[in-house]
């Protein structure tokens, strides 16, 4: 799985991602519109994407859900998006 801090996606990383038409990408953020924003921009890509606003709900998603890439928030209440990325790998 590939972990992946928002402010780092640029397109050449969507272009090497999207190989796949079911390539499955957990969006975890606590500010709704940038959550929603980024989902959007990888269903237009054809990637099958997942959001959530917690890092505790983006674990209890990880335990239960194929994902083969995680772009987080870094700063969120809770668990922060670093404890996050830091457990998934």
């Amino acid at each position: 799985m590939m972990t992946v801090p928002h402010e780092t996606v640029t397109p050449n990383l969507l272009e090497k991602l999207s190989d796949s038409r079911t390539t499955r990408v957990l969006v975890v953020d606590d500010e709704f519109s940038a959550r929603n924003v980024l989902a959007a921009i990888l269903a237009k890509r054809a990637f099958a994407c997942k959001t959530t606003a917690t890092g505790e709900a983006a674990l209890d998603i990880l335990e239960k859900e194929l994902v083969h890439a995680v772009i987080s928030d870094l700063r969120m209440p809770g668990i922060s998006g670093l404890e996050l990325l830091t457990e998934v790998r």
